[in-house]
């Protein structure tokens, strides 16, 4: 009579992807936890694992069971992020660079004015972090029609209605750009 002896695989390490990474300030990644068995199979475990930062004031990682490994960038610094596992545990880097630019806005949206009248406008950069800086007068600015409206680039951003109709105001910014829609109408004359 012959005897067998069958064993489940045994988690025997864990990986974390990616293994080092650079975030800016103000911005999110989903760290993945991936556990392999003793049969070199692979499973993620992102949802099931233990997450951990160091240093709290570098990065944040969400331990939620729906959300693990959601990685959220604070402060510039170098954090190491830890899984711990049925017994096993991994660590990866994670740096934080300064934020970036990450989109540019016209404002105001979608003027309305009269032939012969102007209207200003305003460009604003935004950060990953959450701040902005006007930059209207470090932007290229443009009209698509110019027999519409026109609009002054020397430091400020002034667009003086031509004649009615529909013309988009660009600006650009550092490779970004935003526009926006200005309406001219024509001047009512009264009735003398």
């Amino acid at each position: 009579k012959a005897t067998f002896n069958i064993s489940a695989p045994i988690v025997e390490s864990l990986i974390i992807v990616p293994s080092s990474i650079e975030l800016p300030v103000g911005s999110s990644i989903h760290y993945q936890a991936i556990a392999i068995d003793s049969t070199g199979k692979e499973y993620l475990v992102s949802n099931d694992v233990d997450w951990r930062m160091m240093d709290q004031t570098i990065a944040h990682v969400d331990n939620t069971a729906s959300n693990g490994g959601l990685v959220t960038s604070l402060s510039v610094g170098t954090s190491l992020i830890e899984i711990h596992f049925l017994g096993l545990a991994q660590t990866a880097t994670v740096v934080v660079t300064p934020a970036i630019l990450s989109s540019l806005t016209i404002a105001p949206a979608n003027a309305i004015i009269i032939d012969g009248k102007t209207q200003a406008y305003t460009a604003t950069a935004h950060f990953t972090d959450g701040s902005s800086l006007d930059v209207t007068k470090d932007s290229s600015w443009k009209s698509s029609d110019v027999n519409i409206a026109t609009i002054t680039t020397n430091g400020s951003a002034l667009a003086l209605g031509k004649d009615p109709g529909v013309t988009n105001i660009q600006a650009n910014y550092l490779g970004l750009t935003a526009q926006t829609s200005l309406t001219v109408q024509e001047k009512q004359i009264d009735n003398i």
